[in-house]
């Protein structure tokens, strides 16, 4: 599975499936983030005997028809494709592992994991795989802010970010909630 970071949503579309050959697709277009030809795309379906241009251009139709309210993937001269997004999905999935990986229990550390997490990823799209990395993802992070506000306390300049990323955490208690409210009003 391509391991992708980002968030948009989907309100025009009630149930929204992806077929395995769409995932695999919009992933890897996603996590190029730049124009890809079809030849890196035929690499995809390695596995399958017959892929040829016929069946790239097929899907990309279908999955644009599924994707048409969030952005649109758009073949050009018809041996390379784009996806253009109407929403942000440029989230730097490495710069995110990188600070998950070497995270050192700082403020600093925790402020960038929460500029890099915005949110559940792709939080309109019910399947599967879009499931497992909104759940990796918010217990990762919640995780590491337990813990930092376990061992290291409160900083109320961190107030807003965190009540923005996870609004159920409950963080405030009734001396924290003055302070936080004294510095902001």
């Amino acid at each position: 599975m391509i391991k992708l970071f980002g968030d948009f949503f989907i309100p025009e579309i009630e149930e929204f499936c992806f077929a395995k050959s769409e995932v695999l697709l919009f992933s890897f277009l996603i996590s190029k983030k730049s124009i890809v030809s079809f030849l890196n795309v035929k690499q995809l379906f390695a596995d399958l005997k017959d892929i040829d241009d016929r069946y790239i251009r097929r899907l990309v139709s279908r999955l644009n028809g599924k994707i048409e309210s969030i952005g649109k993937i758009e073949l050009l001269n018809n041996k390379r494709i784009e996806l253009v997004m109407k929403d942000n999905v440029n989230v730097d999935l490495w710069e995110m592992e990188k600070v998950l990986s070497t995270f050192d229990s700082s403020e600093k550390a925790l402020e960038k994991i929460l500029d890099l997490y915005t949110g559940p990823f792709l939080a309109g799209i019910e399947c599967l795989w879009a499931r497992q990395m909104r759940r990796y993802y918010n217990v990762l992070v919640k995780n590491i802010v337990d813990d930092y506000l376990e061992n290291m306390g409160f900083e109320s300049r961190l107030a807003v970010k965190l009540m923005k990323v996870f609004p159920d955490l409950s963080i405030f208690d009734e001396e924290l909630e003055r302070e936080y409210l004294y510095d902001f009003f």
